[in-house]
Order: structure tokens, then C-alpha cells, then sequence
């Protein structure tokens, strides 16, 4: 790895194999006991001032406070930390092998709170239909616990022109079955989102979010995109903890 980034003082401190490839690199270690990752960026272990590991390149060494990270991020170009109206940081990567920008978010309690993040947030495009992409995030990240397709969705009263849209909604396996089962019912039962709020759901407010999955959802978001012009997918995934970002923000309205 080319080594640990640390936040600033203003803190105070990838089933075709290339498009499995791709996403398997941004869902970095999503076959281990913690599915729910980022280029490997856990929502318990990204911590405020931490920093971040980027991936080891063949016969690099490995400094010593990145051997045991599972985080793999591609080289960092660019980091831009905000203080309000929460810790964030938006980390710009070196553009992916076809060239196009990319970045990640992530979102933090302050640090007197723990300094854990709360959202880890990513947009991946990929050169492949919406079937293959949606197969390599079920690859990845496993079943989703609730699904809609392209035609549920303008069920649910919206018409999307040129663009053929899926929303998977992910509860986190890490936490206590009873917690998981609790969640996943919610999910299944009491989701009952318009097709203008699933189509926004990677692009809305916090509260908002905690008024559709309930306040103390914790999973991912994942929505994918393929334009009917190119027939390239795009994929936004949204790794979130809303009890602990409850504890920060009003979401209640």
C-alpha cells in the first residue's frame, strides 16, 4: 500500500468477470463474516481520524497500521474534510481502468461520541447491462432481504424514460438475529414507498430516510441503473447505520 492518509487538523485529529472484478474491488471483502463493505470501509471500524488504506500494489510493503486493515481503497488523489453539519470526508480516487472519476463519502459521529461512521456512500459505472451488474452486487453482498425491479417501481407511480432502474435494500448479517429478523420484517411489511421515493432513495434526506426504513435501520441501499441509450449500468451503494446518525441528527422531523 502507498500508505495511511490522515485526516487534517480540521478535524482535530465489481459474474462477467471484469464487471465482477470491478464491483467485488469497490464491495471489497464481501465474502467474509462482514458483508457489508466499501473497498472495504466497515461502518464500525471507519473511525474519525483513523485514516485510510489504499491497495498494496504487487511487492509494495505494507505499513504497519495497514497490514491488518481489510480496507483496499484504490489510490487517494484528493481529500476533502467538512466539520458541519456532521465529520465528513469525501475521498477522490484515482479514476477507474476506463477512466471515469470515482469517489467515496463517509459520514461520522463526532468524536466524543466514538467517531464511528454512520454513512459510507459510492457511485460505480460499469459497462454492462443491468442483469450482469445486478448479479455481481447479489455476488458480493448476497440476497437482498427486499428487491424491486424496473416494473415495480412504476407500479408504485413513476415512469422512467431510457432508463431501467432496480432498488435491493440489504439489512446488515452483523447484527443479533433477533435484530436482524425485527428489521427484515419491517422491511417486508411496513416499506411501502411510491415509485418517486424508491427512485430518489440513494439521493434523499436522513430523516427521510428514517420515516421509510424506520430509525434504526441498518444495512445498505443499493440502486442500479442501466441507460437505454448505452446500456451501461451505473451503481450508487449507501452503507447505513440510521440509529447511530439518530443520534446525532433530529430525524424524527
Amino acid at each position: 500500500m502507498r500508505g495511511m492518509h490522515r485526516l487534517g487538523a480540521i478535524l482535530g485529529l465489481g459474474i462477467m468477470a471484469q464487471a465482477g472484478c470491478l464491483l467485488s474491488t469497490a464491495l471489497a471483502g464481501a465474502a467474509d463474516e462482514t458483508p457489508l463493505q466499501i473497498y472495504g470501509l466497515v461502518l464500525d471500524e471507519t473511525r474519525l481520524g483513523n485514516g485510510f488504506c489504499e491497495r498494496r500494489e504487487e511487492r509494495a510493503p505494507v505499513r504497519r497500521d495497514c497490514a491488518a486493515s481489510r480496507q483496499a481503497l484504490p489510490p487517494i488523489t484528493a481529500i476533502d474534510v467538512q466539520t458541519t453539519p456532521a465529520p465528513h470526508v469525501r475521498l477522490t480516487l484515482a479514476p477507474d481502468p476506463a477512466g471515469r472519476d470515482r469517489d467515496v463519502r463517509i459520514w461520522y459521529a463526532p468524536r466524543e461520541q466514538g467517531g464511528q461512521s454512520f454513512m459510507i456512500a459510492t457511485r460505480t459505472y460499469h459497462e454492462y447491462e443491468l442483469e450482469s451488474v445486478r448479479g455481481a452486487v447479489m455476488e458480493a453482498f448476497g440476497p437482498p432481504t427486499v428487491a424491486f425491479s424496473h416494473a415495480e417501481m412504476e407500479a408504485r407511480g413513476i415512469e422512467v424514460a431510457d432508463l431501467t432502474v432496480n432498488t435491493l435494500l440489504y439489512v446488515d448479517d452483523v447484527l443479533p438475529d433477533a435484530q436482524q429478523a425485527r428489521l427484515a420484517r419491517r422491511l417486508r411489511t411496513a416499506f411501502n414507498p411510491t415509485g418517486a421515493e424508491l427512485f430518489s432513495l440513494t439521493n434523499t434526506r436522513l430523516y427521510a430516510l428514517a420515516r421509510l426504513l424506520g430509525p434504526d435501520f441498518r444495512g445498505a441501499i443499493v440502486q442500479i441503473s442501466e441507460s437505454g441509450w448505452t446500456h451501461h449500468s451505473t451503481v450508487s451503494t449507501i452503507l447505513l447505520d440510521l440509529q447511530r446518525a439518530h443520534s446525532i441528527f433530529r430525524l424524527d422531523g
